[in-house]
């Protein structure tokens, strides 16, 4: 949670939590979930964000299972867009959850006090807001309030998304009326007023009309056809709050992976396609340039820079090295015919056998060693010419 402005001192209660390692200073913010306090983590010597949940949640035994399970579950996500869990337990029967203090604001602070924000810095949150709900939803959890106040933004700019699941606890029978449903009312989609469940596309929906208030000041029901959108709002940002907001959830992002392509240019929203790779692709087989044509073949197109850089760099002397191994190569078969000719041949005269097949010109004597050293003579001569 955030470590910055607007605090208020504490409000009479429990100092501290978990037989003393928590000490609470200072309340942060408070809302329908419970309120959020600053406080010293005596056994890490590191200053936290503790959030309480309401007392009316807490009385509720659902409520609380559900605030638990959900919190436990978030401290799952570790991802440096989604504020970080680092502890959940329950004081006196009222449950709370531990996490990182960030430096700065959430970007209702500075909706509040700065007006919009330009489009590139709305750009950027939607980047980091989309990276960190998709963590949670890649691992099962839907936030189901995504508001301004719940994206908080550090000094170097990095967003982080905090509170995930945990309006969820307020989804008990015995706290909601018949077509009741949890969240903050300009932020809910369509389908959520109507009392459908939440969902991935409820998420991107919230997130979609909270970019749309950072860009305008105005919330999306206030301006339905985007008309008041600045000339100067990127093609890629306008086309993104454009399917964020859609009605029908179908026309909607899938996902926030697709939506942050989508903000990229790289999603077709009516195909729910990526436009562009998703992986690189896979390394060329192996090939048998004996067996397969198409091997040895220059590549072509794409291919041939990354074959270009891969190719060992030349030297000078290598233009000919195609020729000296065809020549070793004959000049081993040749030796190797030319020793079985003289080991054969050898064989017969030491035998004393075999005299038609002394060549012409070679002297044949008593001594078979000197017989066989004229012959091996004989043979250099005839492989030399």
């Amino acid at each position: 949670m955030s470590g910055g402005p607007p605090t208020q001192p504490m409000a009479p209660g429990p100092q501290t939590l978990a037989d003393g390692r928590y000490h609470l200073h200072r309340r942060l913010g408070a809302g329908g979930m419970g309120i959020v306090v600053q406080a010293t983590d005596t056994r890490l010597g590191r200053e936290v964000a503790v959030k309480l949940l309401a007392d009316n949640l807490a009385a509720d035994e659902v409520a609380r299972e559900r605030f638990l399970h959900e919190a436990r579950a978030a401290a799952k996500l570790s991802d440096p867009h989604v504020v970080q869990v680092h502890d959940v337990d329950e004081e006196s029967g009222r449950p709370y959850l531990v996490m990182e203090l960030v430096a700065g604001s959430s970007l209702g602070d500075v909706l509040s006090i700065e007006g919009p924000l330009p489009p590139d810095e709305v750009a950027d949150v939607a980047a980091d807001a989309l990276a960190g709900i998709g963590q949670a939803h890649d691992a099962g959890l839907l936030h189901r309030d995504l508001k301004p106040g719940n994206l908080l933004r550090r000094p170097d700019g990095l967003v982080k998304v905090t509170d995930f699941g945990v309006a969820k606890a307020a989804d008990s029978p015995e706290l909601t009326n018949v077509g009741m449903v949890v969240g903050t009312g300009p932020y809910l989609a369509p389908e959520r007023v109507q009392g459908q469940p939440a969902t991935v596309r409820t998420d991107l929906y919230a997130l979609g009309a909270t970019l749309y208030e950072l860009l305008t000041g105005r919330h999306p029901d206030e301006d339905p056809t985007f008309e008041g959108l600045d000339d100067g709002v990127p093609a890629n940002l306008s086309h993104l709050l454009d399917r964020l907001l859609a009605h029908d959830p179908q026309l909607r992002p899938a996902s926030a992976r697709a939506a942050l392509a989508l903000l990229a240019g790289e999603f077709d929203v009516s195909t729910q396609t990526f436009l562009a790779a998703e992986a690189p692709p896979p390394p060329s087989p192996v090939v048998d340039a004996d067996t397969d044509p198409a091997a040895g073949r220059a590549p072509t197109g794409a291919a041939a820079p990354a074959a270009a850089a891969a190719a060992p760099r030349s030297t000078d002397h290598e233009g000919d090295a195609p020729t000296r191994a065809s020549n070793l190569s004959w000049g081993l078969v040749v030796a190797a015919a030319v020793a079985l000719l003289l080991v054969a041949l050898a064989f017969q005269v030491l035998r004393g056998e075999g005299d038609d097949l002394t060549p012409t010109g070679v002297e044949r004597t008593d001594d078979p060693a000197d017989t066989a050293r004229n012959l091996a003579e004989w043979l250099q001569e005839r492989a030399g010419q």
